[in-house]
């Protein structure tokens, strides 16, 4: 099969929308699977959720594709770029991240159906404790072999996909044009992958978490296809659970004013109606404040 050879950083724009492209191909799939938990979502609907999709995807692509993105743009010396045993390490580093984000994706194919939304990193204390975890996931191949095959799939396209095109080995007789032109490329990305976590680059955003799906979806279950697991993954690291509260005959009886709210009328799934109702919590008590 023959190889397309271009300018370097037309490489690395490459393997990024690569990234992109292998993750709406999950949420395709994930649908897929789960579609019959999806009833509502026609195809107009989808308009939305690939937009919203979208976010969250450049958000992941730079959570799990930073480390390669960044060994591929720093301003090291020309011949150690073009170096075969460097391009090989580039190379191993970008497959064992980005193939640790689609097998986060892979899992929920399956996975979802149970908890009906998008694994957490919580899951591993839920799993810590287990004794019989290689039985567990013999009993999941073997009951899902298909999404290992799927899995497998996947890499496989990002391989072949990453080998169809390559870098045009481009000599600069200028060192000095060399390495400022690295270094604004690297710079650039930076502030790329700052706009991309974050969401966009207003100053008043904050970076875009689970919550933010809402925006693109009619009903609550409809955010799963918003949302992608490596990024769920992600932005749940290090966060704690809630802990149990417990009351006695000497706990003051005004904490349990205003515990129960009056729920809003049931409306269409819309950011203001989850608002109203997280203010109304607030408002109420419901913090135990």
């Amino acid at each position: 099969m023959k190889k397309f050879k271009t300018n370097y950083y037309a490489v690395v724009l490459y393997r990024l929308i690569l990234v992109l492209f292998l993750f709406f191909l999950c949420r395709l799939i994930f649908f897929w699977i789960n579609r019959p938990m999806f009833p509502d979502v026609h195809g107009h609907d989808w308009v939305n959720i690939t937009r919203g999709g979208l976010r969250f995807d450049i958000a992941a692509l730079f959570y799990f594709g930073g480390l390669p993105l960044m060994m591929m743009l720093l301003p090291i010396p020309e011949s150690w770029r073009n170096n075969s045993r460097y391009v090989s390490v580039v190379k191993s580093v970008f497959f064992v991240c980005v193939g640790a984000a689609l097998l986060l994706n892979c899992i929920d194919f399956i996975y979802y159906r149970f908890t009906l939304r998008r694994t957490t990193f919580g899951v591993l204390k839920e799993f810590q404790n287990e004794r019989n975890g290689l039985q567990l996931l013999k009993d999941f191949l073997l009951d899902f072999w298909y999404v290992a095959l799927i899995f497998a799939g996947l890499i496989a396209l990002m391989v072949w996909l990453y080998n169809r095109m390559q870098a045009r080995l481009n000599v600069l007789h200028s060192r000095l044009r060399y390495y400022i032109t690295s270094v604004a490329v690297l710079l650039l990305a930076v502030v790329l992958a700052i706009g991309g976590i974050r969401g966009d680059f207003k100053h008043s955003t904050r970076p875009i978490t689970i919550s933010n799906a809402g925006d693109y979806v009619k009903s609550p279950n409809e955010i799963y296809l918003v949302l992608n697991t490596p990024f769920t993954f992600i932005r749940t690291m290090g966060v704690k659970g809630l802990k149990k509260w417990s009351t006695t005959r000497k706990t003051p009886w005004k904490l349990f004013i205003h515990l129960f709210i009056t729920p809003i009328p049931p409306t269409s799934f819309k950011k203001e109606c989850s608002l109203n109702t997280a203010r109304k919590f607030w408002q109420g008590g419901g913090w135990l404040l």
